[in-house]
């Protein structure tokens, strides 16, 4: 009988964590340090934003 670790952890990380969602992230945390001060499309890449936030520029930028 399979347990529900060997059922979820695969299936979920399989899904959460893709090599694109991560290419993506990688590529808006270098651009958030590098460019602190700047805005895309007036959002702020300032490296305090709140989680939601840095994943609305995750929307906007991929």
């Amino acid at each position: 009988m399979a347990t529900v670790f060997t059922i979820l952890i695969p299936s979920v990380l399989g899904h959460i964590l893709t090599l694109k969602f991560v290419y993506h992230w990688t590529i808006l945390l270098i651009l958030e340090r590098i460019h602190g001060s700047q805005k895309i499309n007036g959002n702020s890449l300032h490296y305090f934003n709140p989680l939601h936030k840095f994943l609305k520029l995750y929307r906007i930028t991929k």
